[in-house]
């Protein structure tokens, strides 16, 4: 199936130029000048092209895919039957080019088809590009071989066939190489046949890359994931498929790979199966794994929105990720301010999906500025250093002075400056008096204690001495 070019040089009178072919004495045009005869079998004239070079006074002819069919005369002839150049095509035998496995110690059989005379025939051995050895010339064994080659070594011809053939008795790994069958008087355009020899081996083993010890195929969520097995030793070499959840996705010879592009965690826990079949050997191996990705951590949830609390109330809040591996770690902003100090965190592992969940308290005092701005949660691990966030803006609900007359604690009265005081929960009070235009005073029937729960700012300025009563 390889392309033949004939070529014929004329002097002049190109346009009359013509191609035929003459076989077992019937004569078929191929060409007129650089037009193919359109009257030939379809498949024959799809495969024939003409051309010519006038600057090198040169008529060609290329028969493209060659085949047994087109042997025959090829020649270069003009309208008038003037005979320039002849050629005669033979396909030499189809086996040309072979590679063949054999097992040790059995009887292997070359042959090749000859178009000539067989008495010039000779079989050649080239082993890693050693010097060529002459095995034989036609059916004589060469004497000069090494005494255990020559006893097993054997020729034959069959006339009628014309086939030549050498037969190899016992073989084994020293008969590996090339096998040429020539002849000895033509060598050029006369090679009739070639053999590469070489002996089965079997598998020594077969694995994936980067398995390890507990089958896993470790991998990052987000990156190029490769699959990769081959086979050791082997020979002729394996064919491997690889499977991932029983379906084929890769195949080829003695090493196979499968590249996932920017692997997401629906492939995590994927199987992974690696098959190599020998043929020559009739044997099967077999690998197993499964894929196990560093995973980034999912979206944190808050445990409440919105988030609505009055000044100097603390801030309590909590952030939640679940599907990160390794487990993920939290950090807090509050707008651009790193808060993460202020947290805490409580770690669960997940043993159906070998993941974590991850649990961050934040304990933070917020004040009246605060109110309206974000706060951040962001999770963040190995396969997420960037990390992913979630925020909220904080609302803050400020206390303006209101004292109820009717309870039992101290109450201010101040000049029209106005007067500081500051009245904190619990069984102790608090009070900034200013030195001058502020005084104190105390009214009776008390209500509960609860009632006092009171805060207290008037005025930006601070007494100069503090007083404490008790409630």
């Amino acid at each position: 199936m390889s392309d033949v070019t004939f070529k014929c040089i004329y002097i002049f009178g190109q346009k009359h130029l013509q191609w035929i072919r003459q076989v077992n004495g019937s004569i078929l045009q191929l060409s007129q000048h650089t037009k193919i005869n359109k009257t030939l079998p379809k498949e024959l004239y799809q495969r024939l092209e003409v051309k010519v070079d006038d600057e090198s006074r040169v008529y060609i002819l290329t028969v493209h895919n060659a085949t047994k069919a087109d042997e025959g005369e090829y020649v270069c002839t003009k309208k008038n039957g003037e005979e320039e150049v002849t050629y005669t095509l033979y396909i030499i035998s189809e086996v040309y080019g072979t590679t063949i496995f054999i097992q040790n110690m059995s009887t292997v059989t070359l042959n090749c088809s000859y178009q000539y005379k067989q008495w010039d025939l000779e079989w050649i051995r080239q082993a890693n590009d050693s010097k060529q050895l002459q095995l034989s010339l036609h059916t004589t064994i060469s004497k000069e071989l090494p005494k255990e080659l020559y006893e097993r070594l054997e020729v034959r011809v069959k006339s009628g066939r014309r086939v030549y053939y050498l037969i190899i008795h016992n073989a084994t790994t020293t008969d590996e190489g090339e096998y040429i069958c020539i002849d000895k008087i033509e060598k050029e355009g006369a090679l009739y046949a070639r053999y590469t020899l070489f002996m089965i081996q079997p598998m020594e083993k077969l694995e994936l890359w980067n398995e390890t010890t507990n089958n896993r195929l470790n991998g990052v969520e987000g990156q190029d994931f490769h699959i990769k097995c081959a086979a050791i030793g082997g020979q002729p070499p394996p064919f491997l498929t690889i499977k991932m959840r029983k379906k084929l996705v890769a195949q080829g010879k003695q090493s196979v790979v499968h590249t996932i592009k920017t692997i997401t965690r629906d492939f995590d826990n994927a199987s992974i199966e690696c098959v190599a079949n020998d043929s020559a050997l009739n044997t099967e191996l077999s690998t197993e794994a499964y894929i196990f990705l560093n995973l980034k951590p999912l979206a944190p949830i808050f445990d409440r929105v919105p988030v609505v609390l009055k000044e100097i109330e603390p801030l309590e809040i909590s952030c939640t990720s679940i599907g990160s591996r390794p487990a993920a770690l939290f950090n807090w902003f509050m707008e651009d301010k790193n808060i993460t100090s202020y947290s805490t965190q409580k770690y669960a592992y997940d043993y159906t999906t070998d993941t974590w969940i991850i649990t961050s308290v934040l304990t933070y005092t917020v004040v009246r500025q605060t109110n309206g701005q974000l706060i951040t949660c962001r999770a963040i691990n190995e396969a997420d250093p960037v990390g992913i966030s979630a925020s909220q803006p904080i609302h803050v609900q400020s206390s303006d002075l209101n004292i109820n007359h009717e309870s039992n604690i101290p109450a201010v009265v101040g000049s029209s400056i106005g007067c500081l005081a500051l009245v904190i929960v619990g069984a102790v009070i608090f009070i900034a008096i200013r030195k001058k235009g502020c005084k104190l005073e105390k009214k009776a029937d008390s209500k509960t204690k609860a009632e006092s729960n009171i805060h207290l700012y008037q005025n930006q300025e601070f007494a100069t001495r503090e007083n404490r009563y008790e409630v």
